[in-house]
């Protein structure tokens, strides 16, 4: 314990000494000693076991003991516990005092001149900008509130702009959109050139410049720029575009566009026709999802240039140049001529 004692007050005699006029006759003020950490002089600072002493031209450090800043005029004591300033105390934990009436008691209250705020944690208040919580129950400012778990509210100019009540109300009103939706089930929404409504799974439709939409189960209803769509689902499609036309009845279908015709039955028969570039068509039958399947490409004057066969993994090939050739799971067995 003596030990201790002894070490302390070798410390305090070289820091006293450190600040003293004698130090100076040891090292000129211009003279540069660099050991950082343990000890720098330069013309401006001097610091020993870094942090423990800092001191330069308007900072003086003790660390953690003593601060002296703002030009010699805070002193700070086991910052922030206390602080002085002028020789008058302008905080004292859990206080904290300024000349231009702000005031602190941590962590219950700050008041200044803009605003004031209070809390006694999870409750937080403040006034000026109409902030006040109970966290995580209730939260308000001046435009929005959230009440847990599922009611949120959004007000600006004097105009509610959204209102929330999760799952039951969900309601939005600004520039641009104005929608109501209940238990995200039966709603309406409106906007620029463009208004729908809904009750789902039961009805949909909307309107919008150069495309509506109608859906009053089964029965479905499009029509845009590209195509007219009525469809009662999932039995009946008809899809009528200007270069194509698309129908379906239960399992029987039937394509047309510019470039091919489709038809069959599904699963069992499928056919394809086409006309293909350089004057040829092309046709091509499937039955039962190609498990067989065969292809015939043809010249305008009706020459055979192609055809191929295909029977589970088995397929034949009549090339253009004569070859045939015979493949098991897509691998030549035998070409001939």
């Amino acid at each position: 314990m003596n030990s201790l004692k002894k070490h302390l007050l070798y410390i305090i005699i070289f820091f006293t000494y450190l600040n003293s006029p004698l130090s100076i006759l040891v090292y000129p003020s211009y003279a540069d000693i660099d050991a950082w950490p343990l000890l720098e002089i330069t013309e401006d600072s001097t610091t020993v076991c870094y942090p423990f002493y800092v001191k330069e031209k308007n900072f003086k450090m003790v660390f953690p003991i003593y601060f002296n800043t703002n030009k010699g005029k805070d002193h700070h004591f086991f910052w922030p516990i206390l602080k002085i300033t002028e020789q008058r105390i302008k905080r004292a934990v859990p206080f904290w005092f300024s000349e231009n009436d702000n005031f602190t008691l941590f962590p219950f209250i700050r008041q200044t001149p803009e605003y004031t705020m209070w809390s006694i944690p999870p409750i937080y208040f403040s006034k000026d900008n109409g902030f006040s919580a109970i966290i995580p129950f209730y939260i308000k400012n001046k435009k929005q509130i959230f009440i847990f778990p599922n009611i949120y509210f959004h007000k600006s100019e004097n105009k509610m702009k959204s209102f929330k009540f999760f799952p039951i109300v969900d309601y939005v009103n600004d520039d641009n959109t104005k929608s109501i939706n209940y238990f995200y089930v039966l709603g309406k929404k409106k906007k620029t050139n463009f208004f729908s409504k809904w009750f789902f799974p039961f009805y949909y439709s909307s309107i919008q410049k150069g495309k509506n939409k109608l859906w009053l189960l089964p029965y479905f209803y499009k029509n845009n720029s590209y195509q007219t769509v009525n469809a009662v689902l999932p039995f009946y499609w008809d899809a009528k575009g200007k270069w194509h036309h698309k129908f379906n009845f239960f399992n029987y279908y039937n394509y047309k566009d510019v470039n091919w015709v489709k038809s069959g039955f599904f699963p069992i028969y499928h056919l394809m026709e086409s006309k293909l570039s350089r004057n040829r068509s092309k046709s091509v039958i499937s039955l039962f999802c190609s498990l067989y399947r065969k292809e015939i490409i043809l010249s305008q004057e009706g020459k055979l240039l192609e055809r191929k066969r295909r029977f589970l993994f088995f397929s034949d090939i009549l090339k253009s140049d004569g070859k045939r050739l015979f493949k098991i799971f897509d691998s030549i067995i035998s070409e001939r001529m």
